[in-house]
């Protein structure tokens, strides 16, 4: 009867705590903009929170998988005792794991889902390095030749097979390029 009691208050709670109010009123969209873009987190920031949520994201998955391995583990070290084998194929009354077995497991899963963030990490890492590059590549230089002659300048396509020589203009001054 307690727990249920305590049960019934904990969901009240969340309901009530998820409630819009009515006294309040609904900011408009503009509102929204203005607060949501007024402050930004810095990439590190970010880049932890990303972290933080795949690794513990990661974690079940991994503890599922090692605790498989580690239930092989123990029947193939009992010579495939039926109280030894793992989750599936258990009988009705297994062997409880020992403190280093939880031990053991617990820290092969965490090492795994902090792995896999770190792999993410260097992922992202080298994307975003990659699109820099791209956005910030300059143009290649545009090459113009011109010949100088007595007719002044002249503009000679690049595609063109006539030979050609470039001298300085007569008065030795080199008209401003730009």
């Amino acid at each position: 009867m307690k727990q249920l009691l305590i049960l019934f208050f904990i969901v009240v709670f969340f309901l009530i705590e998820n409630m819009p109010s009515c006294a309040q009123a609904a900011p408009s969209s503009e509102d929204a903009a203005k607060t949501e873009t007024s402050f930004e987190f810095p990439q590190w920031a970010k880049d932890i929170r990303r972290a933080d949520v795949i690794s513990f994201g990661v974690f079940p998955f991994a503890w599922f998988v090692t605790s498989i391995i580690i239930d092989l583990d123990r029947a193939s070290k009992q010579n495939w005792n039926a109280d030894y084998r793992p989750w599936p194929a258990a009988s009705q009354t297994p062997v409880p794991w020992t403190n280093d077995e939880y031990f053991r497991a617990i820290a092969a899963a965490s090492c795994i889902a902090v792995a896999v963030a770190i792999t993410d990490h260097i992922i992202i890492k080298i994307k975003r390095k990659k699109k820099r590059e791209q956005e910030f590549k300059p143009d290649p230089p545009i090459i113009r030749r011109i010949q100088y002659g007595s007719s002044g300048e002249q503009e000679i396509s690049p595609d063109s097979n006539a030979e050609y020589k470039i001298t300085p203009p007569e008065n030795g001054q080199v008209k401003g390029g730009g």
